[in-house]
């Protein structure tokens, strides 16, 4: 059972912002709240406040900017996410990811930034954020930041956000001609489950179509954060593509990633499966980007 808090509704992001710093501590912000109600009621938190954001016209919705970016909501439904993947390709790679989140019920109430401020190192649509070089639009007193998406997270269930700050948007740049990107969670159940290993890869094909100019790789749940496989990436880029070569990248981001041991799968099982999953995430980011097989 849930203890006793104040619920406030602000109307404008400017007055959240003062209702977070006016409470202090003891305040937490609400959007969709299927991760912070659960942990209320577990007595994992103690608050004296909940400030709901998830109406806010500043911290909803999915556009396209006038210099190309995508720019989503914090407080956007995963579902809204998912319903929204043909307005861009960098909105169908999102989609991609956010369709794995859950269950229906709860990818319409489970928000973006919701997902990404819980900062599990499982959260789906963190590793396909991280390919895309995407950045965290942070609103506070009297002042916007923006943070890559890289350096958001700074350990499990804790990201750079400081006391009376807010995450405002996601911003995910225009990507190249020709990219595609792909994600592949690995879970216990086939449905509503958490990942315990989770990796996005995004390709650009080179001129000459034979190797990749760009390859970005990002994994969830097999380190403290959601990261980026950087040594893994360089020993693609410029090379002619191969699913030999698919799988050598894959055993090198495995000894990137630092993975735990825990009930539901061991270290040595993750690093296993951080090879195998990179090699079809990154076959399949290629074999999209050339609209056929690798050979």
């Amino acid at each position: 059972m849930m203890g006793h808090f104040d619920y406030l509704a602000p109307k404008t992001l400017a007055e959240a912002l003062g209702a977070l710093q006016d409470r202090g501590s003891g305040a937490a912000v609400l959007a969709g709240g299927t991760d912070l109600l659960v942990q209320l009621k577990q007595r994992k938190r103690d608050l004296s406040c909940l400030i709901s954001v998830g109406s806010l016209p500043e911290l909803k919705g999915i556009r396209k900017t006038p210099d190309g970016m995508l720019s989503v909501g914090a407080a956007t439904p995963l579902g809204e996410i998912v319903s929204a993947a043909g307005l861009s390709r960098e909105a169908a790679c999102l989609a991609e990811a956010a369709r794995k989140v859950g269950s229906s019920q709860v990818r319409n109430l489970a928000t973006l930034g919701g997902n990404l401020c819980n900062a599990a190192p499982s959260a789906d649509t963190a590793p396909v954020l991280l390919v895309m070089e995407a950045g965290a639009r942070i609103a506070g007193p009297g002042k916007e930041r923006v943070v890559p998406l890289e350096h958001f997270f700074t350990g499990p269930g804790a990201t750079v956000l400081q006391p009376g700050e807010i995450l405002v948007a996601v911003e995910i740049p225009q990507a190249p001609a020709g990219f595609a990107a792909s994600y592949i969670k690995h879970s216990v159940r086939r449905a509503m489950d958490i990942a315990f290993v989770g990796v996005a890869a995004l390709m650009v094909p080179g001129a000459d179509g034979a190797g990749a100019a760009r390859v970005r790789i990002g994994l969830g749940a097999v380190s403290p954060t959601p990261m980026r496989a950087r040594k893994a990436e360089a020993a693609l880029e410029g090379q002619p593509f191969s699913v030999e070569l698919a799988a050598r990248a894959g055993e090198i981001a495995a000894t990137e990633c630092s993975p735990i041991t825990d009930l539901r799968a061991s270290a040595e099982y993750r690093r296993e499966m951080v090879a195998v999953l990179t090699r079809r995430a990154l076959v399949a980011a290629w074999e999209s980007a050339q609209g056929g097989a690798a050979r």
